[in-house]
């Protein structure tokens, strides 16, 4: 149980399965669209970012009864794609009746919006280069989980983003004594200096084995695409700290100052 810091309770994360509250969150308009559950619309719910031509695109709506006719509007508002949901029927995850509307043959990119049932949803973009931000997005956000740093608003994208550092020295040793399950630990005779790392969560708690993922996933992008590093789309937003390794360049794994998780791999002395 070392390397395991800060508080150890967390959300169960929600699998994004064919229902109606998973997938748009910036809709607080459609309330109105069936339902009065608050902060939660029945829909057109689908992708926040968009889609690629060449990809799957669908949007779920909380509805039961007959299928749902829908179209697809562009930015002047002419219908250029059109058909009927199908019924998905009842959804154990997220307690609703559901519908399907699945508009994937439409490739033409541009903005749209869909129109359910006479209810119209948020634009929404059809392009090639729609998920170029994340990989900008996806790096940065290693750098807003640091752990023992503080976080500057010039690279985290803003003052609300900014803290000053926590927990900038840890040094702990493997728990003893019964668990919520009661099972008793025996502890161990060492202790280790986890100072640093990501955080996994909000509840700023840090684990080997997810830490070690991720450190994998950085050294396993840089290792794929040697010759263009992810590292200068990143620069900008992330910063760098001498030459040594940080969440933006995956060069030097044995001067990895900010990452406990490389020291500790295993969590063992």
């Amino acid at each position: 149980m070392a390397g395991r810091t800060g508080s150890t309770s967390r959300g169960r994360a929600a699998r994004c399965r064919p229902r109606a509250r998973c997938c748009d969150a910036r809709d607080p308009s459609a309330a109105g669209f069936g339902g009065d559950r608050r902060g939660e619309t029945p829909g057109p719910h689908l992708n926040q970012i968009g889609f690629r031509p060449d990809t799957a695109k669908r949007a779920i709506v909380a509805q039961d009864g007959a299928p749902l006719p829908w179209e697809l509007l562009d930015e002047k508002g002419r219908t250029v794609a059109q058909g009927n949901a199908t019924v998905f029927g009842p959804d154990a995850a997220s307690g609703d009746t559901v519908q399907q509307i699945d508009f994937g043959t439409f490739r033409t990119p541009g903005t749209y919006r869909l129109k359910v049932d006479g209810r119209t949803g948020h634009a929404f973009t059809i392009a090639a280069d729609v998920y170029r931000p994340l990989s900008r997005a996806s790096l940065n956000f290693f750098y807003q989980q640091r752990a023992g740093v503080a976080i500057d608003a010039r690279f985290a994208g803003g003052s609300q983003w900014a803290r000053a550092a926590g927990h900038t020295h840890e040094v702990v040793t493997c728990f003893k004594g019964l668990d919520q399950a009661g099972t008793d630990w025996p502890g161990c005779p060492y202790t280790l200096d986890v100072t640093g790392g990501w955080y996994d969560a909000g509840d700023q708690g840090k684990y080997v084995v997810n830490g070690g993922i991720a450190l994998w996933m950085l050294q396993n992008l840089y290792e794929v695409d040697a010759a263009s590093p992810p590292s200068p789309m990143a620069a900008p937003h992330c910063p760098r700290r001498g030459t040594a390794l940080t969440t933006c360049s995956m060069r030097r794994v044995s001067k990895c100052a900010s990452c406990w998780q490389c020291r500790y791999p295993t969590a063992r002395p």
